[in-house]
């Protein structure tokens, strides 16, 4: 049987972070059964006992071949998680095309970022990888994005 608590601190996505279900954001998380979710723009996602992560996509939706992912990190105190590995490979679904690779631009308290070039129109298949530092433990994180014109 699985406690409150032990539910509150499953990885997962927030309920309060799932979007609509025509959402052009969505989310998987590594293990997990369920497929993609629908994400909130700056939905929170917990990817281990201690470690939460924020994502948001700018501009949103995705309008043009540029996008940049903006990652917060943080423990269940709130404190910023500003060490850790971070690295996204991005491929698009029905083409090949990809996929590229980009380590994040490390910004302050548990900032990272990610400038993404497409170079073409529709839907798009990001595997975020965060491993922090002194863990052996990486996450993985699929997000899709879809660019419309």
């Amino acid at each position: 049987m699985v406690t409150d608590t032990e539910a509150q601190f499953a990885p997962g996505v927030q309920p309060s972070s799932i979007g609509p279900e025509d959402s052009l954001l969505q989310v998987k998380l590594q293990g997990a059964e369920e497929g993609r979710l629908p994400l909130q723009n700056g939905g929170v996602i917990r990817l281990d006992n201690d470690l939460l992560a924020e994502i948001f996509v700018d501009p949103y939706p995705t309008n043009t071949l540029t996008a940049w992912v903006d990652l917060y990190l943080q423990d269940n105190s709130g404190q910023p998680v500003s060490d850790a590995r971070v690295v996204i490979d991005y491929d698009m679904f029905s083409m090949a095309h990809g996929p590229f690779f980009s380590l994040a631009e490390k910004k302050l308290d548990g900032h990272y970022i990610f400038r993404l070039d497409y170079i073409m129109y529709g839907p798009w298949g990001q595997l975020l990888q965060v491993q922090p530092k002194g863990s052996d433990q990486e996450h993985k994180l699929e997000v899709t994005i879809v660019a419309k014109p």
